[in-house]
């Protein structure tokens, strides 16, 4: 081959090894780290602070499609970004972005502009958030996960999404919300807002949640469940979790629209009554026919006579966790239902 052969030869090479390069260069993007594989990814965990990242984006991208953005800190050793401004990420866009352990406050209402057609998935967690621009909620139309969870945020306005299925609120210490928070989510599948020091539940508050399957409400400040508190619509609703509160007392109809496989976790409340005329319901919605199950453990219940139309029903007692007990200790299983009975008919 001559030299003018082989030197064409090069150039075509170059090219192609040029046409199939997707990540920037990796000085013009330093310290983050652009990879390839099957999906394009980039991990800024080592960004030290805004104008750094603001100056990786606007490297030259010569593909601006992307899987991934991970931006990961520790507990220790938080990114230090305190906030992020509109259009931070340039061109790029990302259909997942996580971010973790951050000294992040505040997010500008379109800071993720650029990825508001592609982003599936977005976690900012384990930060300092106050406050998130819910405004851009309704331009992503593919967002299906959103996870503020383990921040500081004060007040969340009314979200709107038609395509969100999962929401994250969790350990937002002083989260406060309208009763219309959730009224325009009706896709939404899984919603955690435990550990937010949620004090009531409006009557119907889920009731446009017409998807929902999993609710956890774990470890807040409720004393007390009022009639309509847990009513669903979806029929589908597999978890309601609600261990770790201060519930003494609940309403009849309280809850409603569970459907026949529904996990109902009261563990470690205050309830100490079983009142047939709220109760019987709840257990006949998930034992006819259904393999749903009520979890009372670690609540002191009185075992005299309001208790007996539960002990004396093998069909309910079989869907109460066998964890449930007596104030002196005696499982409620462990009963003997004849004695209860000729006791509370004498």
């Amino acid at each position: 081959m001559n030299t003018k052969c082989i030197y064409w030869a090069m150039m075509a090479l170059g090219a192609v090894l040029t046409s199939a390069q997707r990540c920037p260069y990796r000085m013009d993007i330093a310290p983050c780290v652009c990879t390839e594989s099957e999906k394009l990814a980039m991990d800024c965990s080592r960004v030290v602070d805004i104008a750094q990242l603001i100056r990786i984006f606007e490297a030259d991208f010569p593909s601006t499609t992307f899987w991934r953005l991970t931006m990961t800190g520790t507990y220790d050793a938080p990114i230090q970004l305190s906030f992020l401004p509109d259009g931070v990420f340039g061109s790029v866009n990302f259909q997942e972005i996580l971010i973790q352990h951050t000294l992040i406050q505040r997010v500008d209402d379109y800071a993720f502009v650029g990825s508001k057609d592609s982003l599936s998935m977005l976690w900012i967690t384990h930060s300092e958030l106050t406050s998130f621009p819910t405004t851009i909620l309704p331009l992503m139309p593919n967002l299906m996960q959103l996870d503020l969870s383990y921040n500081l945020l004060q007040f969340l306005p009314d979200l709107r999404s038609s395509s969100l299925r999962s929401l994250t609120l969790a350990h937002n210490s002083q989260l406060a919300f309208t009763d219309q928070l959730f009224t325009k989510l009706d896709q939404i599948v899984d919603l955690n807002i435990g550990y937010c020091q949620v004090e009531t539940l409006t009557p119907g508050i889920f009731l446009n949640m017409m998807n929902l399957s999993s609710l956890y409400l774990e470890h807040n400040r409720l004393t007390h469940l009022a009639a309509a508190s847990l009513h669903f619509t979806s029929g589908a609703m597999e978890e309601i979790v609600l261990s770790g509160n201060q519930i003494t007392s609940v309403d009849p109809n309280f809850l409603s629209g569970t459907g026949k496989h529904a996990y109902l976790m009261l563990v470690n409340n205050q309830i100490t009554t079983l009142a047939e005329a709220t109760w019987r319901p709840v257990f006949q919605d998930i034992s006819e026919p259904g393999d749903g199950m009520v979890m009372l453990d670690g609540n002191r219940l009185e075992c005299g006579c309001s208790l007996a139309w539960l002990v004396a029903s093998p069909s309910f007692l079989s869907h109460l966790a066998y964890g449930a007990a007596c104030a002196n200790g005696t499982a409620i299983h462990d009963l003997d239902p004849d004695s209860l009975q000729h006791d509370c008919s004498s």
